[in-house]
């Protein structure tokens, strides 16, 4: 289903008419020392924290529950970030968070640590290595390990 632009207008039109209605009879602001009923009981107590809140309102069991299901909840955010991160790191796409993931367990990113292990300059997560002048034993059985991970390997004398 799609609102229309039409239906959309209407309800527009008809939630500035109710306000224009409400700030007449009440006028635009509540008065003077207006207190929104039961605001005081529903507010965060100095030094109280979210599970005392809950524990406060709801009872011991039913804030134990709570709290389990807001750890869970958090846990799988942080887990779903963390895999799309990795599988970002692991294509050699750039990543869009700050976290520093090691292990991603490809041998893409075993073949990237085996070579700069042994002297290549790879970025994080990029698909190329280059190999200075500095590496005069080129490891031909590691290059071919790498080229398979789709991983390109260029030299010195290629990038000048």
């Amino acid at each position: 289903m799609k609102k229309t632009k039409q239906f959309q207008t209407k309800c527009q039109r008809n939630a500035a008419a109710k306000a224009k209605e409400s700030h007449l009879a009440n006028g635009t602001y509540p008065p003077k020392g207006f207190v929104i009923p039961k605001s005081a009981e529903n507010r965060f107590k100095p030094g109280e924290s979210n599970r005392d809140r809950n524990e406060r309102k709801y009872g011991a069991k039913k804030a134990e529950r709570m709290e389990r299901a807001r750890i869970e909840k958090a846990k799988a955010t942080r887990n779903e970030t963390i895999r799309k991160e990795r599988i970002r790191i692991n294509w050699g796409f750039e990543q869009k968070t700050n976290l520093r993931l090691t292990g991603g367990g490809t041998k893409r990113t075993s073949a990237r640590y085996s070579l700069r292990k042994a002297g290549y300059i790879v970025e994080r997560g990029d698909n190329e290595a280059f190999a200075p002048q500095e590496v005069r034993d080129r490891h031909p059985r590691l290059e071919r390990w790498a080229q398979r991970e789709g991983i390109r390997i260029y030299s010195d004398e290629v990038c000048e």
